[in-house]
């Protein structure tokens, strides 16, 4: 019931409602270190989210800082993240390391789903 109910939302509400929406959703019951990011960002300087995923912090960074930079290896999320933060945040798909090279990244998939 609820996968049915959070596609339906996805298929009929405009994405900047629907953004506002997730952006309530883990501000309340997200991680508790979400409540830290305001206080680690300067409204005049630009911030990072290496491994922004579905953007839980880009949703309080970009309201605490200048520009947000987001790097996120998994393909299909970087134009998702793009489409819901629009042009403060700048997302850039790609995997970062200490170290020069190529690697394959495993995406795990449980019961159909990606996790």
């Amino acid at each position: 019931m609820t996968r049915w109910m959070k596609n339906l939302s996805r298929a009929v509400l405009p994405w900047p409602v629907l953004a506002r929406c997730e952006a309530f959703y883990v501000t309340k019951f997200g991680e508790v270190e979400l409540c830290m990011v305001r206080h680690l960002c300067r409204p005049d300087q630009d911030s990072i989210d290496v491994g922004a995923n579905f953007g839980a912090y880009l949703h309080s960074m970009k309201r605490h800082s200048r520009r947000v930079y987001a790097f996120e290896p998994v393909p299909w999320l970087g134009p998702l993240l793009v489409k819901k933060f629009g042009r403060k945040i700048v997302v850039k798909t790609v995997a970062l390391s200490r170290n020069a090279g190529t690697a394959r990244l495993y995406v795990p998939i449980v019961q159909g789903e990606v996790v």
